[in-house]
This record gives structure tokens, sequence and C-alpha cells, in this order.
């Protein structure tokens, strides 16, 4: 006889191993929870933050605003939240990145609570503390970027989703307030990010075609033709507006692009740690043995867990016909803009995996993932390294130089963010480097690669290299690693009439947050005559 799997998962001979798994998966979901919160000013702000502070770090309301937010390439919802935050708690590291951590701590609290009566505690939890454990959760609970947001916006649509079809299947209609919510968390989604519009898209077109309740589906059509045509109409006025190229971006479309960058969503949604659980339950589950349990999933959770593949499989598909039909846009994050919906899929895993082993193969189930996403902690640490770009740090560098006081100074503009236009110049020069430049950015030139190494463009380069006076050469941060800058320094001393080895690169090194660990990399130079120190 098939049974259903239940809400409690602990049965009399391994009740205290269940009561464990409870504390282990609470404790790792706490403590990714409250490492968010952790050295949210360890490290300066990188350069999506930095244009992200250009939309924002002025007091010309939302006016200003959404005129700034035209020259980007994302909807203005998340720049509007983010204004009034920063008026309120200022504009400083700590400040705004503790609104991304604030999204994403909720983004799995709201999953964990909302899906109460879909699936067990403990499978909540393991699907939660996979979540915060992820790498992509992790980086963007500290990122001043929209991508937080929108993992706020997913989990709960996510939720809202189940919901409804808890509602439906129990023989009622859809709640209005489930309906009312699908329709603006869509809309706000929608205006986030071009992506999680893609994901409303679908969510909403799944929902139509699995759930027998007219007033949803009626619901569902007007509200989205109502985002759809807010969408288009915004996407009219941004394509006219904005100062990206969006065509000549780092983005590309070829096969193996899509490939790496799904390869690359896949490893930003589940930590080592979570794939060990992940793998230790699914052995319970469906490895082959004489004695296991015969049970199944409630409906609802296999229900979830279509949706879960409908969404992140639509997502992929659709990504990547905008990518050929339109423009490039195409990467990990954008696609795990949809990592939520995965979620219920791990939930589902951990009931299933629970609810079938035996013996041994129920105290693997039960004690491998909680002990593994416990561990899982030790990466915290990382919080209290720098894992962005030195901008912070190449500046503190440059103003030490006295000598160079009241001197201009040559940067790099950063070639691969935007288009050596006026616009971009000006905001290399403010907002980039200047940032960091206590109010001196008046003194910065911003140069390309070839008018950095040409005197007859960059007047500054021969008496740098000749000596004596200032030492401060160059100054590069973004789109530039160490192999490039040390060619540059030598074209540089070349330029300025000295032998290779006259100007020497000072290096800046970060830690990058890689599947499992962290990789060392150099991202900021500042270029120093050789006998300066």
């Amino acid at each position: 006889m098939t049974a259903t799997v239940t809400r409690d998962l602990a049965r009399a001979p391994t009740r205290g191993l269940a009561r464990a798994a409870t504390l282990g998966l609470s404790v790792a979901l706490a403590g990714a929870c409250l490492f968010a919160f952790v050295g949210l000013n360890a490290e300066g702000y990188w350069t999506d933050e930095l244009f992200t502070l250009f939309l924002v770090n002025h007091h010309g309301g939302l006016a200003e605003v959404w005129r700034r937010a035209l020259t980007d390439t994302h909807p203005p919802l998340y720049y509007f939240l983010l204004y009034g935050w920063g008026q309120a708690f200022g504009l400083s590291e700590r400040s705004l990145r503790a609104l991304s951590a604030i999204f994403c701590v909720g983004a799995v609290l709201v999953f964990a609570g909302g899906t109460r009566r879909t699936f067990s505690l403990n499978a909540r939890l393991f699907a939660a503390a996979c979540g915060a454990a992820s790498p992509f959760w992790f980086i963007q609970s500290q990122n001043v970027r929209n991508y937080a947001l929108c993992l706020l916006i997913s989990a709960a649509l996510a939720t809202l989703a189940i919901q409804a079809r808890v509602a439906v299947r129990a023989g009622g209609r859809t709640p209005l307030w489930i309906l009312v919510g699908l329709v603006l968390l869509g809309a706000a989604g929608a205006f986030s990010h071009f992506y999680a519009f893609l994901a409303t898209g679908i969510l909403f077109a799944f929902l139509i075609l699995t759930l027998n309740d007219w007033r949803l589906r009626l619901g569902l059509v007007v509200g989205g033709l109502a985002i759809l045509a807010g969408e288009l109409a915004y996407m009219r006025v941004l394509l006219h507006a904005t100062q990206q190229n969006t065509h000549d971006m780092w983005f590309r479309a070829d096969a193996g692009f899509f490939a790496a960058e799904t390869f690359g969503a896949l490893k930003g949604l589940l930590a080592p740690a979570a794939l060990i659980g992940v793998l230790a339950l699914a052995a319970a589950a469906f490895w082959p043995r004489r004695e296991r349990a015969i049970t199944r999933l409630s409906p609802d959770a296999g229900w979830s867990v279509w949706l879960g593949a409908a969404m992140v499989g639509g997502v992929i598909v659709a990504g990547i016909a905008i990518s050929l039909l339109f423009a490039p846009s195409y990467s990990n994050m954008n696609l795990l803009i949809a990592g939520p919906y995965a979620w219920p899929a791990l939930a589902a895993l951990a009931d299933l995996g629970a609810g079938r082993a035996t013996g041994r193969w129920r105290g693997l189930a039960l004690a491998v993932p909680p002990a593994a996403l416990v561990l899982q902690l030790v990466s915290q640490a990382e919080r209290w390294a720098p894992r962005g770009e030195p901008w912070r740090e190449t500046a503190a560098l440059v103003l030490q130089q006295d000598a160079c006081a009241g001197q201009p100074i040559p940067v790099l503009l950063p070639a691969r963010f935007g288009p050596p236009t006026p616009f971009f110049r000006t905001l290399a020069r403010h907002d980039f480097y200047g940032f960091y430049f206590r109010g001196q950015d008046q003194r910065l030139a911003v140069y390309r690669e070839a008018e950095l190494v040409d005197p007859a463009q960059n007047p500054t380069l021969k008496p740098r290299v000749a000596g004596p006076g200032c030492p401060v050469v160059a100054w590069a941060v973004h789109d530039i690693n160490r192999p490039q800058a040390q060619a540059l320094a030598d074209r540089l001393a070349l330029a300025g009439g000295a032998r290779p080895g006259a100007v020497r690169p000072v290096v800046f090194e970060t830690w990058r947050p890689v599947w499992g660990y962290a990789k060392r990399i150099q991202a900021g130079f500042v270029f120093l005559r050789t006998d300066a120190r």
C-alpha cells in the first residue's frame, strides 16, 4: 500500500535523529542569515555597485532616479527603493548592502514559512538552508544590485503559486489575496529585472495551464497583459535613452557561451555542501535495495517539482531566444533570478529521501544534509575578506603620494563597461575613480589605453616616467589582469622615453568566491615610477 509523505518525518526508531537533523538544519539556516549582515564594509564598492551609486547618489528625488536609470539596461524599481533607503540611512557600504541582506534573508524565510502545508519542517529547512548556502545568495546578500530583490520576489511568487495549488486542489477557488499578490509581485519583478519579467510570464502561463480555476486564469491573463503593456512602454523609452550599446557588451550569443553560463548557474545554485546533501537524499530515495519504504510525494509537492522544472527550463530557453533574436543578455546571474523556483524541488527530495529510507539509509538521509550544511558555515569567514574590486584601496595609495598633490592623475577607462563616450568618461572620472578620491575627481584624466600611452594625448606621461616629482604614471581598475598590467607598464615606460621596467604596477589582490573556495585575483593597479615607494 502506498503511503503519502506526511509533515512529520520522524519515526519512532529515529525520532532523536530527526530532531537532531531539525536542529542542525536550523543552525545552518540561522548561521547563513546571520552572516549576511557580517562584513558589510569589508570591501569597497565594486564597479557595478558604483554605477548603482551614480543612480541614487543625489537629492533630485525619484524623477532624477528615473532619468538616470534610463542610462542603464535594468528597470527602475530597485533603484527607487534604494534611493529612499539611502536617504534614510546613508550611502555607506554597510548601509546600502544591509538592504540586500534583508532581501536575501527575507527570501529564504518567506519560502520556509509559506510552504508549511506542502512540505515537512525538515524539508523546508533543508531547501532554505541550501538556498542560503548557495554562492549566488552569498554574493547577492551583500551586493548593491537588484538581484537580491529579485530573489525575494521569486521566492514569494513560488510560495504563492504553491498556495494557489493547495487551495485549488482542496476544491475551492484561489483566495483573492493570492491572485492579487501574484499580479503585484509579478509586476514588481518585471520592473526590477527583465529576466524576472520573463519568469513572471512563464509562471503565469504555467498556472493558467495547470490550475483549474477560471477566476485565477482570468485574473492572471488580465494582470499579465497589463504587466506586458507597461514593460513594453518602458522598454520603448529605455531603448531611446540608454547610454549602453546592448549589442557590444560582454555577453555573447554562441553555443559555448550559453553552455558555460548555464553551468555557472548550476554552480551558483548549489554549494558543494548542498550538493552533498542532495546526493545523500537522492541515494536514500532511489538507490536500489531490498528494503525500502514505499512512499510518494503529496500531489502538491509533486506539482511544485514540475513548477520548478518549468520555471528553470523556461527561463533558460527564453534567455537563449532573447539573446539570439534581439540582444545578447544570457548570463548565470540573470538565470539565477529564477533560482528560488528550484527550492521546492529540494524540499520535495528531502521529504522523499527521508520517507523512503529505512535503517541506515534513513540515518544517511537525516544526518548527512544538516552536517554538510553546518560545515558550509566555515566558508562564511570570507565575509571578512575583500571580494570585489579595489577602488577604495587603490585610491588610498594614490592619495598617499604627497608629490602628486594637486596634480592630474591619468586613469584607464574601463573599456568593457561602456563605450568611450563623454557620458562614460565622466562616469569613470566622477563616480568610479572619483568616488573614493575625496572629492578631487577633477584631477582625474580618463584615457583609453591607446590614448594613455600616447604622449601627444597624455601630456603627463613623459614627465612622470622621467621624474622627479609625482610618481603616479597611471591608475587602472576593472577589465585588466596582471599580465595585461605588466604589458601596459612596459608600454608606458617605452612611450615615456625609458626602458621596460622603469614603470611598475603595484598590484592589489582580492578574493573571488568560487565553487567551494575563494580564488585570489589581481583586480587593481597603480602604475608607479620604479624609484617610487
